[in-house]
C-alpha cells in the first residue's frame, strides 16, 4: 500500500476529505455531518460533491481513511524498530492505546460498525473494493506471526491462518478493552495485555 494518502488525489476531492476531518475536529459527530456543510467548508458546491462520491457515507469513510494515513505511517515506523514477537505485539497494543484515547479519526473509523443506517454497509463495501489494503494488512499480520514461529513461541507446524486469526482477535479484544475500560471491563491494563499475549502462545502449545 502506498503510504502517501494525498498522492494523485484531485484537489477538490482532497478539499472535501479535509473538510470532513476539520468538522470532526470541531466536534461535529459523524451522524451530524451534512453534505451541504462539508461542501461549504471545502469551498465547493454541494452538487460538485456528488461528482466525486455516490453518497455522504462514501465521502465520510474515504475521508477517515485519508485521515488515518499519518497514523498508519507512524505504526509502520514503530514496528520497524521492534525486536521479537513480544515487543512487536506490545507495540501494536501501545499504539492502539494512545490513538483510541485521543478519540481521533482512527477511533471514529473503528467505531463506524456500531452506527445505524448505511455507514456500516458502506464501510464493508469500501473494504471489499480495497483489496490492496486487505492484502497488505494480511501480509503484515503473517510476518508478525512468523516471528513468533521463528522464536519457537509457536510451533512452525501450526496453520498460519489460525495463528493470524488468533493474533488479530487478540488485538481486537484489546481495542474493545480500551473502549470500555472502567465501565464494562474492570481489569488492570497490564493484566489484560499479558493475558492476551500469553493466550496466543498457549493456544498452540496445548
Amino acid at each position: 500500500m502506498t503510504e502517501c494518502p494525498c498522492c494523485e488525489i484531485p484537489p477538490k476531492e482532497k478539499a472535501l476529505y479535509e473538510a470532513v476531518l476539520a468538522l470532526l475536529e470541531e466536534g461535529v459527530s459523524i451522524s451530524g455531518l451534512k453534505v451541504s456543510d462539508i461542501a461549504r467548508k471545502a469551498g465547493i458546491g454541494k452538487g460538485t460533491t456528488y461528482e466525486y462520491f455516490k453518497s455522504k457515507e462514501e465521502l465520510i469513510i474515504k475521508a477517515l481513511f485519508y485521515g488515518t494515513g499519518e497514523y498508519r505511517r507512524e505504526l509502520i515506523c514503530r514496528l520497524r524498530q521492534t525486536t521479537g514477537f513480544r515487543d512487536t505485539f506490545m507495540t501494536i497494543l501501545d499504539w492502539f492505546d494512545e490513538r483510541m484515547k485521543e478519540k481521533n479519526v482512527l477511533y471514529q473509523l473503528i467505531t463506524l460498525d456500531e452506527m445505524e443506517g448505511e455507514m456500516p454497509q458502506e464501510l464493508h463495501r469500501f473494504m471489499k473494493e480495497k483489496v490492496n489494503i486487505v492484502s497488505k494488512v494480511r501480509e503484515g499480520i503473517t510476518k508478525i506471526s512468523r516471528i513468533a514461529m521463528e522464536e519457537g513461541l509457536i510451533p512452525k507446524t501450526a496453520p498460519i491462518a489460525l495463528v493470524n486469526m488468533m493474533l488479530v482477535n487478540n488485538i481486537i479484544s484489546y481495542v474493545i478493552y480500551i473502549k470500555y475500560q472502567g465501565r464494562l471491563i474492570d481489569i488492570k491494563k497490564d493484566e489484560i495485555r499479558e493475558f492476551l499475549y500469553n493466550s496466543i502462545i498457549r493456544s498452540f502449545r496445548e
